[in-house]
């Protein structure tokens, strides 16, 4: 990966990163609620524990950078494989972390919401489109309220047109599908309210065609919910 300029402080509506001066320490804000949650999801990173009293997470890093920086100050504005492939591994199972311990899941996702640790290890941060899936509604998560559109989103999400609705959990499979076709590609997925086809998907595929991550976009990005999941093999 090329040498990407360091974060010294940072604020997003999501979270808040500062390091600490002339160490590698950093301190990490989640704005929102599921903070502990979110915490307790994270792959493990030496030296990371959660500040109860403060709120903060505090780990050790050589390197911290958003996303976007990863993508834009690259020649094709893509991740390599292999980068794709660490992205895949830790951003699904923070995901499978999240609803087995705590009943979580993230509908969708911004370049935002993701920090690099190391240049290898993908966090989620931001809370902001993290919601509980309701075990009495057939697993579904609800929207009682207006929304923000993630980025990264699904076909059921774009479908929403009023309130309350509920929405299978498993849109969250599609988001992340899209979320690493546009690290592996530069290719969107969504265009105004329309979604791309599964054979232009194929077409957008085509340069890593049969290899893992592949297939694991393919289970991400079926168009029916109940055929998607997060499995990586």
């Amino acid at each position: 990966m090329k040498q990407i300029r360091q974060i010294k402080q940072m604020d997003t509506n999501g979270y808040r990163l500062e390091k600490t001066p002339n160490s590698c320490s950093y301190s990490l804000y989640i704005k929102g609620d599921y903070k502990e949650e979110l915490f307790l999801s994270l792959p493990q990173i030496p030296n990371m524990f959660y500040d109860d009293q403060e709120n903060k997470i505090i780990f050790v890093a050589e390197s911290v950078t958003k996303l976007l920086p990863c993508l834009t100050e690259k020649t094709k504005d893509t991740l390599t494989y292999l980068q794709a492939l660490s992205m895949i591994k830790c951003l699904s199972k923070q995901m499978n972390n999240l609803k087995r311990m705590s009943n979580l899941i993230f509908y969708g996702f911004d370049l935002d919401d993701i920090l690099v640790i190391n240049e290898n290890t993908f966090i989620i941060v931001s809370t902001n489109h993290l919601l509980k899936i309701d075990d009495e509604r057939n697993n579904n998560i609800i929207f009682n309220c207006p929304f923000m559109l993630p980025y990264f989103s699904s076909p059921e999400l774009i479908a929403v047109k009023s309130l309350p609705t509920e929405v299978d959990y498993r849109t969250s499979y599609y988001s992340l599908g899209a979320l690493i076709t546009f690290c592996l590609t530069n290719k969107y997925l969504f265009v105004g309210n329309e979604v791309m086809r599964e054979t232009d998907i194929e077409k957008v595929l085509q340069p890593i065609f049969y290899t893992k991550a592949y297939w694991f976009l393919k289970r991400c990005l079926k168009q029916k919910y109940e055929q998607r999941n997060i499995l990586f093999i």
